[in-house]
């Protein structure tokens, strides 16, 4: 098993920029088993560090709030364009457990990526499912919720934090 447990902040991985996967047959297999850690946790979406793997993977199921599941496993991927449109929302993270913060950011996201077979997708994302793919897409370069938010607002995020830790 690779992806064995939800690694917390401030595990150092979580501030690294992740390296590019380049056997996508690990990555499926890395796919898989977070997909059931992400069920297991409640969750729409993980990356890659969040299990503890330095690589650009997201899982995704954006379909849940529908009732219908469409599971996604994306490798390598990468926003390619972002609406200009802006909306704050309230996010939280599973690697930043009992802390609630809004964040900024675009409503709507076009994310490039792999399948497991190779094949480049593309897929467009608005509203909630646009939030998630981008906080997920922040793990892979290194950030978390906690670095969209300005100093006062990040002291009272990680004092928040340290009560529920």
């Amino acid at each position: 098993m690779i992806a064995k447990h939800i690694h917390i902040w401030p595990d150092e991985l979580l501030s690294e920029r992740c390296s590019s996967v380049v056997d996508f047959e690990f990555g499926g297999a890395l796919g898989g088993e977070m997909l059931d850690l992400m069920y297991a946790a409640g969750a729409r979406a993980l990356a890659a560090p969040q299990v503890g793997v330095s690589q650009r993977v997201i899982v995704l199921d954006c379909g849940w709030d529908d009732g219908e599941s469409v599971e996604l496993i994306c490798l390598n991927p990468r926003i390619e364009a972002r609406s200009d449109v802006w909306a704050c929302e309230e996010e939280n993270a599973l690697s930043v457990p009992g802390v609630t913060v809004e964040v900024k950011r675009p409503t709507r996201v076009s994310l490039v990526y792999y399948d497991i077979e190779g094949i480049r997708q593309v897929e467009e994302f608005d509203g909630p499912d646009a939030v998630v793919v981008q906080q997920v897409m922040d793990h892979l370069d290194g950030r978390t919720l906690l670095d969209h938010l300005a100093a006062d607002a990040r002291a009272a995020a990680l004092a928040e934090y340290e009560l529920v830790a």
